[in-house]
């Protein structure tokens, strides 16, 4: 075989590998985005609604809604305890975990912030959605299978939070935001 044979074969070998360890990139950018759409236990966030601009909170009574965005601790959020089944408690600032009132099943039922117990409607999975090139999601409750929406769809600054069931409607569609 001579030289030139040699660098030509070699030249191939290393294309194919570069070729090889892009194809495994392209795979694993799943996974990636998965990531960066639902954060570490270790990070805090806010969870933005992009149809209205507004991010979830709870209100001094404890009940969950829209309100201009803030790093105040009713906004920050991190994840918490895992179910183990792909459900997640989403815990605030104030360690009040993202909960459904009463632990209703019911549509319309208000969404809050309550003590962090371990009961079924405390927990949610994300639902992932492209919608013009952005990663969005819903929360859908362990315990209801339903979504968290705004009342009505209203997009005023204190609507109301609420189940309603995951249609991936703008009212339902959230963002993480540091």
């Amino acid at each position: 075989m001579s030289i030139s044979s040699a660098r030509r074969r070699t030249a191939t070998l290393v294309a194919g590998l570069l070729l090889g360890s892009a194809a495994v990139v392209v795979v694993a950018t799943p996974a990636l985005a998965d990531f960066v759409t639902w954060p570490t236990t270790a990070t805090n966030f806010g969870i933005k609604n992009p149809n209205s601009g507004r991010c979830l909170g709870i209100d001094s009574g404890g009940l969950a809604g829209i309100w201009d965005c803030t790093t105040n601790l009713d906004q920050t959020w991190h994840i918490g305890t895992s179910s183990g089944t792909g459900y997640n408690q989403i815990v605030n600032g104030l360690g009040q975990c993202l909960a459904v009132n009463g632990g209703s099943t019911a549509d319309g039922a208000r969404i809050l912030g309550y003590t962090c117990t371990g009961s079924a409607d405390q927990y949610w999975k994300n639902n992932r959605y492209t919608n013009g090139g952005q990663q969005i999601f819903t929360f859908v409750n362990m315990k209801s299978g339903k979504g968290i929406g705004t009342s009505a769809g209203h997009t005023n600054n204190g609507a109301p939070a609420i189940q309603w069931p995951d249609t991936g409607h703008p009212d339902q569609t959230w963002q993480t935001i540091p």
